[in-house]
C-alpha cells in the first residue's frame, strides 16, 4: 500500500466528498473516492438529462393537446354560430323586406321634401326683407292718429279688389 507523503494542499471539494478524503492516507483510496463521486455526479447529471427529457415531451404533448381542444372548441363555435345564423335567416329576409317597404313609403315624401327645399332656396330673400321693411312701417303709421295713419286706414277699409 502506498501512502500520500507528499505536501498537503488546501483543495475546495463537496462537504460530503472532503470528509471522505479527508482522514484518508492511501492515495488509491482518495482517487478512489474522487472518481466514484465523478461517477456518481455525471450518473446524476444523466438522469436530471432525461427527467428534462420527459418533461419536455409531456409539455409537448400537452401543447398539442391544447392546440387540439382549441381547434375543437373553434368548430364548435363556427357550428353553433352557423345554427343560429341559419335559424334566423327567415328573420332577416322579413326584416330586409319591412326596411324596403318602409324605404318605399318614405321616397315620397322625400322627394316632396326635396321639392320644397328647393323652392324655398329659389326665394328672394330680399324681397321678404323689403316687404317686411314696409309692413313695419305702415304698422307704425297705422298705430299713430296723424294724417298718413288715416289715409291708410281709409285705403285698407274701402280698397275693393276688382273682379277679373
Amino acid at each position: 500500500m502506498e501512502t500520500i507523503t507528499e505536501k498537503k494542499e488546501l483543495v475546495w471539494l463537496p462537504a460530503d466528498l472532503a470528509k471522505k478524503v479527508k482522514d484518508l492516507t492511501d492515495a488509491r483510496q482518495i482517487e478512489n473516492e474522487i472518481l466514484k463521486y465523478v461517477s456518481d455526479f455525471k450518473l446524476s447529471l444523466r438522469t436530471d438529462m432525461e427527467q428534462v427529457d420527459e418533461e419536455i415531451i409531456r409539455y409537448k404533448a400537452s401543447m398539442i393537446k391544447a392546440k387540439q381542444m382549441f381547434r375543437e372548441a373553434c368548430e364548435e363555435q363556427m357550428t353553433e354560430f352557423e345554427n343560429l345564423w341559419a335559424t334566423h335567416a327567415d328573420d332577416l329576409a322579413a326584416i330586409k323586406r319591412k326596411a324596403e317597404q318602409i324605404k318605399q313609403a318614405i321616397t315620397p315624401v322625400k322627394n316632396e321634401l326635396q321639392d320644397l327645399k328647393a323652392e324655398m332656396q329659389s326665394v328672394n330673400k330680399w324681397d321678404i326683407e323689403g316687404l317686411l321693411n314696409i309692413v313695419e312701417k305702415l304698422s307704425n303709421h297705422l298705430g299713430y292718429d296723424g294724417r298718413t295713419a288715416n289715409i291708410l286706414k281709409f285705403l285698407f277699409e274701402n280698397y275693393k279688389h276688382p273682379t277679373p
